[in-house]
């Protein structure tokens, strides 16, 4: 029977940030769950035996932010439980008012402005923040490292990723890539060019690459004519956005994944969820050196390359010559501990138990 409470504070409306709603999900059992979150107009997720409180607030950043604390401040003076808060701005509030309550703060990214100088100054207030709370996890150990955490008082609460396809891969015959994620600051437009290069070199090699996305920059129309100007219309195929739940198809058919990620000090220490994504799914992944890449990536499940269009090429052709080699199994294994529900009761029920 549960009979300990757990309160999930996340500006994100419920659903919309994958880790919260894993959370909730695979703790829901243990714990009777609540979270609190901002009603962004987004469609209303819903999931079974967790209540969700939606506060309605004004389009004024600031104004929003106001209202979002006081709510939470009068539902956490009769709270009596467990709470988790997913940093926001002014979140500190919440731990000097309440210092007796058991609240743990999580952290799940660092700064990615390209703004050296915004970076500098919205990591010192993140780690300030941390300051304030008996108990902090973060998404990884370079996320720690950076913010200068002591590490009594933190713990490692990693992303975890669900098995999106369950179909054994085979990698012998065609190579059939495949990205999913942003287009906006990710350069995939390298990664068409590394394609090119590397099918003039090998002209009779069977070949795709889906590219399933959207930017806000216009990235999808400037790709549509680079792979025009190619002349690669018959290898390359643009999607656009498509809802996280229509996409098993793709991971059921393609057999190579596409982590493809600048390397730059801002992108360096965050984890990558699709490359998770594609490694338990059975696709060997081809991604860029970043330190958050370099923890995932093994000789059993994928390559390190630059970011460049000719490290591209070069990996493509390593994997012509390679794949035969490849094996579904060792290529999962690898990552056999990062599913949710693993990271959820090895991890962060641990976590819980602390606080």
């Amino acid at each position: 029977m549960k009979n300990e409470k757990l309160l999930i504070i996340d500006k994100h409306q419920f659903g919309y940030l994958t880790d919260s709603f894993k959370w909730a999900e695979y703790l829901r059992n243990k714990y009777e769950v609540t979270v609190i979150c901002i009603n962004a107009n987004h469609k209303k997720i819903s999931l079974e035996n967790v209540n969700v409180r939606y506060v309605k607030c004004d389009s004024n950043y600031i104004l929003r932010g106001i209202i979002f604390v006081i709510y939470i401040i009068k539902k956490l003076f009769l709270f009596k439980g467990k709470v988790i808060v997913v940093y926001f701005e002014s979140c500190g509030i919440i731990k000097k008012l309440y210092k007796k309550k058991k609240i743990l703060l999580d952290i799940r990214t660092l700064s990615v402005s390209k703004s050296k100088e915004k970076r500098l100054k919205y990591n010192d207030k993140l780690r300030n923040t941390c300051f304030l709370f008996d108990h902090v996890s973060v998404i990884s150990n370079g996320v720690r490292d950076n913010l200068r955490i002591n590490k009594e008082n933190c713990s490692i609460l990693p992303l975890g990723a669900d098995k999106i396809s369950l179909k054994q891969k085979e990698y012998s015959e065609t190579m059939k890539l495949l990205y999913v994620g942003t287009l906006s600051g990710r350069k995939i437009e390298d990664t068409i060019t590394g394609l090119l290069i590397f099918i003039k070199n090998q002209p009779d090699v069977k070949i795709s690459y889906d590219i399933i996305g959207d930017g806000y920059n216009d990235e999808l129309p400037y790709l549509n004519q680079l792979i025009k100007n190619y002349k690669l219309e018959n290898y390359v195929r643009l999607h656009g956005r498509i809802p996280y739940n229509e996409i098993t198809p793709y991971f059921d058919e393609c057999n190579i994944g596409v982590s493809y990620i600048p390397i730059t000090e801002y992108f360096d220490m965050q984890p990558p969820t699709k490359t998770y994504e594609y490694i338990l799914s059975g696709l060997y992944t081809i991604a860029t050196n970043t330190y958050a890449n370099r923890a995932i990536i093994t000789d059993n499940n994928g390559t390190i390359i630059d970011s460049t269009p000719e490290a591209f090429a070069k990996s493509l052709n390593y994997i012509y010559k390679n794949k035969s080699n490849f094996d579904f199994n060792k290529i999962t294994k690898t990552l056999e501990n990062n599913t949710w529900d693993k990271i959820v009761s090895n991890c962060l029920m641990p976590i819980l138990d602390k606080i």
